[in-house]
């Protein structure tokens, strides 16, 4: 369900923000949506302890620019997410699935 939202949030030219608990599912879940997204133009990055400094500031720079369309993070996203638009936020708890 949150995969079919992401995409009609997109398709409808929104960014989006998938926030998730721990830097594990944000791999998890960054990983799942590349590859179903892989198929269409959708950008899809990822903000967790897993990029380098350098990585992460090119991702907001992407996302301030308009170039990305979806972002998966932890709490590391809120502490960077500062001038970004973000139009729709989706928060994943634990135990929660794709699907």
């Amino acid at each position: 369900m949150a995969i079919r939202a992401i995409f009609k949030a997109v398709m409808d030219s929104k960014q989006v923000a998938l926030l998730v608990p721990t830097t594990l599912l944000a791999q998890q879940h960054y990983d799942r949506l590349k590859a179903r997204f892989s198929k269409f133009p959708v950008k899809v990055e990822m903000l967790s302890r897993f990029r380098t400094a350098k990585q992460q500031e090119k991702i907001i720079e992407d996302l301030r620019a308009g170039v990305l369309d979806v972002v998966v993070g932890t709490h590391r996203f809120f502490r960077m997410m500062l001038n970004i638009k973000i139009w729709v936020f989706l928060l994943l708890m634990r135990n929660s699935a794709l699907a």
